[in-house]
């Protein structure tokens, strides 16, 4: 047929002036790409490849299965089973450049789907004769436009009224990215305790019920698709995900085999990364089970991103909750005399509840809430499958981008920063819980107060006591010693980790100015800490806690950047 077209189209016969010439090849022409149009019509109108003899100009790829889209990270299944064979392509085609091959390719491709996946009758495009016109191709195109609009209009119809494609991608951001806040508040509730032990000693059948319970309890309890959601306890803390997801794309890449998938890596390899003492809270995943043909947008792939952004944003509310149980122990001393021994620790608390909440606003309010309605407006106007794919990962990667999971330096230091939170507000309640009943106390609780006047006197009996007891432990070089260790060591790595960022919204990523001023808005820390705030950068979270208490992300060793895996830049300068 290319040869027929040459001879005819390309100036070697219709300049000759033969007319029964002329017709002769036009008539061989068409002869010869009557298999062609056999086969197009077929694969255009029903999303059927018909192919025998390998020389269509659409191939399949059969060893690639769509349920791999729900399990292998690396899968390619909607990219690659049905591709163009670039020298199958008929030179009448090519010369309208490959934009007419390639709407005949996904025409076919959206009409496979449907035709697999459709309840009840299916309305094929109506079938009209092709015609293959050497001269012209403004008839065939016309016919390919059209079946592609079709083919395009009833896949996101059936998506959308058959399988709730809308439904899943709003239940996403409710579990996965906190849309709803009493969701994590009532988990956090009934589940803490369990979170905050070791993750090899916890059930996560009983994590899984605790968190369904915490569904029902909440106004979440009405989600259509509150039943896909699950639970598991990760094997490895957050930058040791990136570092899994980095190594995953880089054995597909140099192994076809599978070998690349997250969750088949071998024992050895997660336990070199040291998981040792990790805790529950922070191997917490959810998960999200979707069947095909939703697969096609919320592959392993995006489900994968979306638990990366929930482990940071689950973490970040969690610390910010335990350094606010710090603020009320301390509002059960308001009325004790204790407020010039105990300054410090108050204003240490409050810096450290400013950088966190600031953050988590920031995520939430900033980056994922805008960016989240700027892709539903623009899903409302696209037009085919693959845009919609297309707007839902440029979603994802600017989250992931925007709140710091493409820079694993500046996650390391959030997450130094978000232990040392962590630990202090451990040790203000065990601070707390130690003086807060003395021996005193206990004989006083012992006695019986008869009166009202009784009950004052021995109220006042009380705070005298815990004063005292509070005032003189808080005056202990230990105490004192401590606490400067915890305020020098956040300052420290904040310090770090606004010059980072600061460097960071220069160089690549201008939206982190916005959380750069929410940290800094009056310029404190710029003149607190000046050209001064990397002279303790030797000081670590391993000063605070040489148990090795938190391993969410204080870990050495993984400086390599994801670069291929997650389709997005890494910073890692």
């Amino acid at each position: 047929m290319t040869m027929m077209y040459v001879f005819t189209h390309k100036g070697c016969l219709l300049d000759q002036g033969d007319e029964k010439l002329r017709e002769l090849h036009y008539f061989l022409f068409k002869t010869a790409a009557t298999p062609f149009i056999q086969m197009l019509q077929l694969w255009l109108f029903e999303g059927e490849l018909h192919d025998p003899y390998n020389e269509f100009m659409v191939q399949e790829d059969k060893s690639l299965s769509k349920e791999g889209l729900e399990h292998d990270f690396n899968s390619q299944y909607w990219e690659e089973r049905y591709t163009l064979r670039t020298q199958h392509i008929p030179n009448i085609l090519k010369g309208h450049s490959n934009s007419l091959a390639q709407m005949i390719l996904t025409a076919g491709k959206y009409l496979s789907v449907v035709r697999g996946c459709f309840k009840g009758h299916i309305v094929l495009p109506e079938v009209q004769p092709l015609k293959l016109d050497p001269d012209s191709l403004s008839a065939l195109s016309k016919a390919v436009t059209k079946v592609y609009t079709f083919s395009s209009q009833v896949l996101l119809k059936m998506l959308e009224e058959q399988h709730g494609l809308s439904t899943h991608l709003r239940s996403l951001r409710r579990f996965f990215l906190l849309e709803h806040g009493d969701f994590f508040t009532q988990f956090m509730d009934i589940a803490e305790g369990e979170l905050r032990r070791e993750a090899k000693d916890i059930s996560v059948t009983r994590i899984h019920s605790l968190l369904q319970l915490a569904i029902q309890t909440s106004t979440l309890a009405n989600d259509p698709h509150k039943e896909d959601l699950s639970c598991s306890l990760a094997s490895h803390n957050l930058i040791q995900h990136l570092h899994l997801i980095q190594s995953a794309g880089e054995s597909a890449n140099n192994d076809n085999d599978n070998s690349g998938r997250i969750g088949q890596l071998s024992a050895d390899t997660l336990a070199s990364l040291g998981t040792q003492g990790l805790k529950g809270i922070e191997a917490l995943t959810l998960d999200y089970n979707v069947g095909w043909p939703v697969s096609i947008l919320l592959s392993r792939r995006a489900i994968t991103k979306y638990q990366l952004l929930n482990r940071l944003l689950f973490f970040s509310k969690h610390v910010e909750l335990r350094v606010l149980t710090s603020w009320y122990h301390d509002q059960s001393t308001k009325h004790l005399d204790v407020r010039g021994r105990m300054s410090s620790s108050y204003c240490l608390r409050h810096r450290m509840l400013h950088f966190l909440q600031n953050f988590t606003y920031y995520m939430t309010l900033e980056v994922i809430s805008p960016k989240g309605h700027e892709m539903h407006n623009e899903m409302e106007e696209a037009t085919d499958m693959d845009q919609v794919i297309d707007l839902h990962e440029q979603f994802l990667d600017a989250c992931l981008k925007e709140c710091l999971l493409a820079s694993q330096d500046l996650l390391k230091i959030l997450t130094k920063l978000m232990t040392t939170c962590l630990l202090f507000a451990d040790q203000m309640k065990r601070f707390f819980d130690e003086n807060l009943l003395t021996d005193e106390q206990t004989k006083l609780n012992k006695v019986p107060a008869k009166t009202a006047i009784e009950k004052q006197k021995q109220s006042r009996a009380k705070a005298n006591i815990q004063t005292e007891f509070i005032n003189r432990e808080a005056s202990h070089e230990s105490y004192q010693r401590t606490l400067s260790k915890f305020s020098n060591t956040f300052d420290t790595q904040l310090a770090e980790f606004l010059s980072k960022l600061w460097s960071a919204s220069h160089r690549h990523h201008p939206q982190l100015l916005n959380l750069c001023v929410r940290l800094d808005y009056n310029g404190f820390y710029s003149k607190e800490f000046g050209s001064n705030s990397n002279s303790n950068s030797s000081r670590t979270v391993g000063d605070l806690n040489e148990s090795g208490m938190s391993n969410i992300g204080v870990g050495a060793g993984l400086s390599t950047p994801i670069n291929q895996s997650l389709n997005f830049s890494v910073d890692n300068r």
